[in-house]
């Protein structure tokens, strides 16, 4: 007789199949002040366990059903809960299937909870869990040891279940049950979580009948399915190319940082290069950045030696000036890569031009393709914290300040998680890359974005971050109506899609304290967020970077402290100059103080 673990609200002492049991109450697991406590004797007080545990006695009668009380006040508390009651399980209790119906949607510690699926999964205890009802990735039905289970009421009639292609799970047609619930009474239910009982009883009878093995059960359900279903196309942002010494050109704004961030760059810098239209060449980083300790000076693309041993040219947008000069300087870059053997990393997407044999060119483009939503599309709600980096306007220095931030917070030994909205957010090690700047590569639009984005985020949840950190483009909410350059639209698709907890405002001295408010109001409304700091952008309006140009004006002290008394009459948010020569510590120690409190 097969023995199968319920994990769920327990079981109810009045119910048909407690008296069969002869149940005088079973373990429960109960979290307080983060630590998780055992206790015994304890029985169904929410009905969703009683019920569970009746049908898969119902579906196969030949099982011995042990009931576990992890639900309290109707839903799992955390992850830690579970993976306490599992790890009790696979020390103290021999059974053969193990059914959750209750799962973990923002779950804080996939690998450990991995850990102790697979080590019950290798002695022989195959885990069904029931995925969560409105189409949230949930834990651990997503484990890839686990036999995950989710449905829908418009399935076909007739089909019973499909398989999930690519997948150990399962999608079957979801029905109204009548089941046993509190005090001897009666509940209609259903969704996934009476879906899972169905496939428990299946794989309790087939490994009664001799099938034990996690592979054969699979193959064993696959046979019984009636179709399958595609998920949707997954996210491959692999850096393909693996540089160790590159030249840079042309020295415009989305290179700067590269400069300015070498030491967190995973190659060194050979030379910097740019137009003799830029004004830049022969100016050294100390002229053009105020870097007063890197000796290198910007050279006319004319003279790169292409014999010499850099491997890669990272490529920025040249659009502009190619047009201004009538000469297509990333035609003629990309040849020269070809002729001698180079690399290519392309800040803009290169690879519509039907002009270059691009096969004969090693080169990596930093984009998001269109998204081929399929049958099925599941969303994940992050497990750790959040933080945007966003602004009331452009050239304010947020990517900046999110390398400054990841500077300070992996100095201090945190493991963060990030995404970056400048093409060039890879190279300095960022996870993911989602380009909606200038010559935008992302080619998703609506709610595309959205699960192109929380895609990633779940990708990187899975790496256990401290923290994952976004940045944005540009203002947020419209300052005025106007043209379509009015419009941030895929700003609302980053902030819906990156589910941010909380956000660093940057505020440029042209934003007046109305516009400050209602893009406060905004990102604290759109989800559960908070602005926990305001950076005052030190840069003059009207003197920021311009096409050909590295020319920056920066305001005078009284011009900053002016902005910041303005400020200071709207919030009573922690306000830092950009000037501050303690930006990023200090930015870093609200960041750890707000979530540490949360």
């Amino acid at each position: 007789m097969a023995r199968v673990v319920v994990l769920d609200s327990g079981l109810d002492g009045t119910c048909k199949l407690s008296y069969q049991m002869g149940f005088k109450g079973g373990i429960g697991f109960f979290e307080n002040d983060n630590k998780v406590f055992t206790r015994y004797g304890e029985y169904d007080d929410v009905g969703h366990g009683t019920a569970v545990a009746s049908l898969i006695k119902m579906l196969y009668k030949g099982v011995d059903i042990i009931p576990v009380k992890i639900i309290a006040n109707g839903y799992v508390e955390t992850t830690f809960t579970l993976i306490e009651s599992l790890k009790y399980i696979y020390e103290n209790v021999e059974c053969d299937v193990i059914n959750i119906s209750a799962g973990i949607v923002s779950c804080s510690n996939i690998s450990e909870l991995n850990d102790w699926c697979e080590k019950l999964l290798q002695r022989g205890t195959i885990i069904v869990a029931a995925y969560d009802n409105l189409g949230a990735v949930s834990y651990p039905a997503e484990l890839e040891c686990v036999i995950g289970i989710s449905g829908d009421r418009k399935l076909e009639k007739g089909i019973t279940y499909k398989k999930i292609e690519g997948t150990n799970n399962y999608y079957g047609r979801i029905k109204e049950r009548i089941l046993p619930w509190l005090n001897n009474t009666k509940q209609t239910v259903s969704g996934a979580s009476f879906l899972a009982p169905e496939f428990t009883a299946k794989i309790a009878a087939l490994m009664d009948g001799g099938i034990r093995n996690f592979d054969d059960i699979i193959e064993a359900l696959d046979k019984e399915s009636m179709g399958s279903i595609k998920m949707m196309n997954g996210i491959d942002q692999r850096l393909t190319i693996s540089i160790n010494k590159a030249i840079i050109f042309p020295f415009n704004k989305e290179m700067h940082s590269l400069a300015r961030f070498r030491d967190l760059l995973v190659f060194d810098i050979y030379g910097i290069y740019d137009t003799k239209y830029s004004g830049n060449v022969g100016k050294s980083m100390a002229e053009l950045q105020g870097i007063e300790d890197y000796e290198i000076f910007v050279k006319d693309i004319n003279e790169v030696d292409w014999e010499d041993d850099f491997d890669t040219v990272i490529l920025g947008h040249t659009s502009t000036i190619s047009k201004a000069v009538g000469k297509d300087y990333e035609k003629d870059i990309i040849d020269k890569c070809i002729k001698y053997g180079k690399q290519l990393f392309s800040c803009r997407d290169i690879r519509e031009r039907n002009d270059i044999n691009l096969s004969a060119l090693k080169y990596y483009v930093p984009c998001i393709d269109k998204l081929y939503i399929k049958d099925m599309v599941k969303m994940h709600v992050i497990g750790c914290p959040v933080l945007g980096v966003v602004g009331t306007g452009g050239n304010q220095g947020k990517f900046t300040i999110q390398l400054g931030i990841r500077k300070e917070l992996l100095g201090q030994g945190y493991k963060l998680g990030q995404i970056g909205t400048e093409p060039t957010a890879q190279l300095f090690g960022f996870d993911n890359v989602f380009p909606i700047g200038h010559e935008s590569a992302v080619y998703t639009k609506g709610f595309e974005s959205v699960v192109a984005l929380n895609t990633i985020l779940g990708d990187i949840q899975k790496k256990e971050p401290d923290l994952i950190l976004f940045g944005s483009q540009a203002n947020t909410v419209p300052y005025h109506v106007g043209g379509p350059q009015d419009y941030p639209i895929v700003q609302h698709e980053l902030i819906l899609g990156c589910q941010a907890d909380a956000y660093i405002l940057c505020v440029s001295n042209d934003a007046d304290k109305e516009y400050i408010i209602r893009t406060i109001n905004y990102l604290q409304s759109v989800y559960e967020s908070k602005v926990i700091a305001i950076v005052i952008s030190h840069l003059s309006l009207g003197a920021r970077w311009s096409n050909f140009t590295s020319t920056k004006a920066y305001l005078s002290d009284d011009e900053m402290e002016r902005i910041v008394d303005e400020v200071k009459v709207v919030s009573d948010i922690p306000i830092i100059k950009m000037s501050d020569e303690k930006l990023y510590s200090k930015i870093a120690e609200i960041i750890i103080n707000y979530f540490s409190e949360e």
